[in-house]
């Protein structure tokens, strides 16, 4: 009997979530909790990219980190220059993470500057609709995408949202969707 309480004690103390510290934002901790549980990953990679993906009906969010690989934006002055851009970053052992804070958010000059130090903006497209470049000259950057590369997805509850509810692996190609589908959370 006493072996019985012992292991249900060790699962118990195994399956504590995640807390967020109040100075931290959810992407810091889950950046904290990727470097130190993704060694493999991160040895292959040096940028990652934290999306999010609200599912309201479920009462959850998904942060999914995901290595970018020659990825970069296109900026055209006939569109939001802005959309896609991220707003933040992190940089932990080297390795750098990006994110939008809202859907409405711009990067500020800095994080431009940052992007474009990295190289990550191609102002081709700007400057053929200012012709100030032939058509013909263009060498166009190519964007390599896979869906076999892997991912790791958090799941946070809305009710508590200092506390990841779960840690789920993927590959680039599974939807947030199904993702979601593995936690239940609680509506207020």
């Amino acid at each position: 009997m006493k072996n019985f309480f012992f292991i249900l004690l060790t699962l118990i103390c195994s399956c504590k979530a995640l807390k967020i510290e109040d100075a931290k934002t959810i992407e810091e901790t889950i950046v904290e909790d990727f470097m130190a549980t993704n060694k493999k990953l991160i040895k292959k990679y040096d940028y990652y990219a934290i999306n999010k993906m609200d599912f309201d009906e479920k009462c959850l969010s998904v942060y999914r980190i995901s290595p970018i690989i020659n990825e970069f934006y296109v900026p055209s002055i006939t569109s939001d220059l802005f959309d896609e851009y991220p707003t933040n970053y992190k940089i932990c052992k080297g390795k750098t993470f990006f994110w939008r804070k809202s859907k409405d958010a711009h990067p500020s000059q800095e994080m431009l500057l940052f992007l474009d130090s990295l190289n990550f903006i191609d102002s081709t497209r700007i400057k053929l609709e200012l012709n100030e470049i032939e058509p013909d000259s263009i060498t166009w950057r190519m964007v390599v995408t896979a869906h076999y590369i892997e991912n790791v997805n958090y799941i946070i509850c809305e009710n508590n949202p200092k506390r990841i509810k779960k840690k789920v692996k993927s590959t680039s190609g599974v939807p947030y969707s199904t993702i979601a589908k593995k936690a239940r959370c609680r509506c207020k």
